[in-house]
């Protein structure tokens, strides 16, 4: 059975009304909940974060402990290390306690890098922020001897920038960061070795000879003319790690 045309006609209406209703809802929702931006806001007076409120002591003992690990001044080497790990640095540096001025106390960079502190590029206005107003660029480049060069775009007074490449050098896409540093002059460098072994025969050229810091050669038993080269090998690079 077919509802007289006014029914429907008011049924329509209702609905009508509803999803204006609605949408007139959803409009005010979306102004009352609008982000708004407060503008510039006051650095805080300490560049040290502040933790929550009732933390209890192993959470603030692990709040600490993050502090501690994005400010460690990263070495080249497991040996390098000058001062404790874990531990507030020796020599703090007056903007921020848990960071060394100079003194190397992690090992966990590679021979090529970007920074060798994670804070580094990220402490305006607080550890965990953005990059700084004064680019750290030429410290991380020169720090303990480093024979690095700044590039151009890497402004004194902007933010620090990385580098990112379209395209491999076959045409296939990169778009990874790239490293701008290497350790290259600095004190913690490993040190290069290079070990030349002659053949059972001649042994060394004289040419090559001439250019060794050191020789060496191996003793051997009366009436025997020459170790394997494999095994004298062997025997000079036990020697060195030991």
């Amino acid at each position: 059975m077919k509802r007289p045309a006014t029914k429907r006609l008011a049924a329509s209406v209702f609905v009508a009304a509803l999803i204006g209703t609605s949408a007139m809802l959803a409009q005010s929702q979306r102004s009352w909940f609008k982000a708004k931006d407060p503008g510039p806001r006051p650095n805080p007076a300490s560049a040290i974060p502040v933790p929550v409120a009732g933390l209890n002591d192993n959470e603030t003992a692990l709040f600490n402990e993050s502090l501690l690990r994005v400010s460690e001044l990263e070495g080249s080497c497991d040996t390098c290390s000058q001062q404790p790990q874990n531990t507030l640095p020796t020599d703090p540096d007056p903007n921020n306690p848990f960071s060394p001025t100079s003194l190397v106390n992690s090992a966990g960079m590679s021979p090529v890098f970007n920074a060798d502190q994670c804070f580094t590029c990220h402490s305006q206005p607080a550890i965990g922020g953005s990059s700084p107003a004064h680019n750290p660029a030429d410290k991380i480049a020169h720090r303990l001897g480093g024979t690095n060069t700044v590039p151009q775009f890497e402004a004194p007074d902007g933010a620090f920038r990385e580098v990112r490449f379209k395209y491999h050098a076959d045409g296939t896409r990169d778009g990874g960061v790239h490293s701008l540093f290497t350790l290259q002059g600095r004190s913690d460098a490993p040190v290069r070795l290079a070990i030349a072994v002659g053949n059972e025969g001649a042994g060394i050229s004289g040419e090559l000879r001439a250019k060794a810091q050191r020789t060496v050669s191996l003793p051997i038993a009366s009436g025997v003319e020459s170790l394997n080269v494999a095994v004298a090998t062997g025997i000079i690079l036990y020697e060195l790690r030991s």
